[in-house]
């Protein structure tokens, strides 16, 4: 059994396989946020746009990687208060059983989901399908896709890349993916202040060592930095240096203090060493304590050590 097992109906399987003609019945559109800024707040606007604009809105939301998904999950559960269910292979066998239940069962709500609910599961009544950054293949774009306009029922499929991930589109061709012009415009349109409230807000308990908001922000990193490094050739980024500025920015927004520490063998495997924008340390010393220690490399070949800095 993988780690991405989900147990499921068996006969709706079968359904899968009718995935390309019931993606031509659900509309599907696409952003490209205006900058790589919004790459946190987008989530939050479009989510509540969704929820807010539709009856009985059941939304189910992909992100590239696992602790990505735990990552925007922590955001809404406990940054804003908001439930939504988490489903990837990183909970145990019988969490994911029940969150897919109960999503499953449920009128209104959402799910943040790895590519585990990506096909052989069958959520009814699904009227929004959300995917925030650059699928593994457009046949997997196509299977996330296929959550919605289930039994003919109509649905819509959004695609929400950060201007470095624009190339991805073209793997799309031949499919009718028109700009999202009304989420486009909001986008472009000044945060809304109680949203900004609340994202400060995150940002404040984050940088203060929140056990979870700031454990969460730390893993993300981890995770948006290793699965955009397997996908360099297909975005075009040229550079790791490039790719890893992205990764630090992504840091910031979520309200870290310091871009978050990566082991040295892990650098190392990442191919990694030597970036400039790199901290390598661990937080972890011998005592199980969580002061953080290590070295960051600078443009000018310089390595600074971090100051000793308890986290809660």
């Amino acid at each position: 059994m993988t780690e991405d097992f989900v147990e499921v109906d068996c006969i709706q399987q079968d359904a899968d396989n009718n995935e390309e003609s019931t993606h031509a019945h659900v509309e599907q559109t696409h952003v490209i946020l205006p900058s790589m800024d919004q790459h946190v707040s987008s989530v939050l606007q479009i989510i509540f746009k969704a929820m807010e604009s539709t009856e009985d809105a059941k939304i189910v939301v992909f992100f590239p990687a696992t602790k990505l998904v735990a990552f925007y999950a922590a955001l809404f559960v406990h940054g804003l208060d908001t439930f939504v269910w988490e489903l990837h292979s990183r909970k145990s066998q019988p969490s994911r059983n029940r969150a897919s239940k109960e999503f499953r069962e449920s009128k209104r709500g959402i799910l943040f989901t790895s590519d585990v609910s990506a096909r052989g599961v069958d959520y009814p009544d699904v009227t929004h399908v959300i995917q925030f950054g650059t699928p593994e293949s457009k046949e997997q774009y196509i299977h996330r896709l296929g959550r919605t306009g289930r039994a003919g029922k109509k649905g819509k499929g959004i695609l929400v890349l950060s201007p470095f991930e624009r190339p991805f589109l073209g793997e799309l061709k031949g499919h009718d993916i028109p700009v999202d012009i009304e989420t486009k415009d909001m986008l472009e349109a000044p945060l809304d202040p109680e949203i900004q409230e609340k994202l400060d807000a995150i940002k404040a308990r984050t940088r203060s060592g929140d056990a979870i908001l700031t454990t969460s922000a730390q893993q993300g990193y981890q995770a948006f930095l290793g699965y955009y490094l397997s996908n360099m050739k297909r975005l075009r980024i040229n550079s790791k240096q490039v790719l890893v500025q992205y990764a630090n920015e992504f840091a910031a927004l979520t309200g870290l203090r310091d871009t978050p520490l990566l082991e040295k063998r892990l650098v190392g495997k990442m191919g990694l060493s030597g970036v400039i924008g790199v901290n390598i340390g661990s937080y972890k010393n011998p005592n199980g304590s969580t002061e953080k220690k290590g070295t960051r490399d600078h443009a000018d070949g310089r390595k600074s050590p971090h100051k000793k800095e308890r986290r809660s």
